[in-house]
């Protein structure tokens, strides 16, 4: 069976909430494609068997292989840019109201990202705040809020952020980093320095907002 062939499977299973289904499909596609929607779909089937961790890391994946990768949930950085095979509109149009979700918070939090790689901030931000709602108990979300708030210049709103990530996870570097930066911005810098170091000590975890 073609790629394609294999995705449209996987994703009208996941349409009628059969991911145990998809997901040996969308392994083999993973394998066969090597591609990021193919990633993305699996992400999916992972999100919705409650693997978020595993999700996350395939999610991590695609965008780093195609930053255009979210055309398959209707999930534009720069421009939908939807393969023109027959066969890749049908699995677009089968899949585009999982970007709508809230289970969809990985990819829209990857897309605010990018977004603001973009030069899009302020949409960017709306992303990170929909995924931050979506996910409230994900520190890594909260901590990349706190970063894109701190980069439009909101150091209450970044501080604020950023102890929510660190109360949810005290080891995560970039919610130190943003704290960091906020405290500075606040003139208070006994609190950012101690912050800085937090973040210092936590980088090899961590991850450039």
């Amino acid at each position: 069976m073609s790629a394609w062939g294999l995705a449209l499977r996987a994703g009208q299973a996941l349409e009628r909430k059969e991911a145990h289904a998809a997901l040996p499909l969308l392994n083999k596609l993973v394998r066969l494609e090597r591609s990021g929607w193919a990633l993305l779909l699996r992400a999916r089937a992972k999100v919705e068997l409650g693997k978020n961790r595993l999700a996350v890391a395939d999610v991590t994946r695609a965008f780093d292989q195609d930053a255009e990768c979210g055309w398959v949930f209707d999930l534009p950085v720069v421009r939908l840019s939807i393969p023109p095979a027959t066969e890749a509109r049908a699995l677009y149009q089968s899949q585009r109201s999982f970007g709508r979700r809230k289970e969809a918070w990985p990819m829209r939090a990857f897309v605010g990202k990018l977004k603001f790689s973009a030069g899009k901030a302020e949409e960017g931000l709306a992303d990170l705040r929909q995924a931050a709602r979506a996910a409230p108990k994900e520190a890594y979300l909260h901590a990349w809020l706190a970063e894109g708030l701190r980069r439009m210049g909101d150091a209450y709103g970044a501080e604020l952020s950023a102890r929510r990530a660190l109360r949810l996870n005290p080891r995560d570097g970039v919610a130190h980093a943003a704290r960091a930066a906020a405290l500075r911005a606040q003139g208070r810098f006994s609190a950012a320095l101690a912050s800085a170091l937090q973040a210092e000590k936590m980088m090899p975890a961590y991850e450039v907002g």
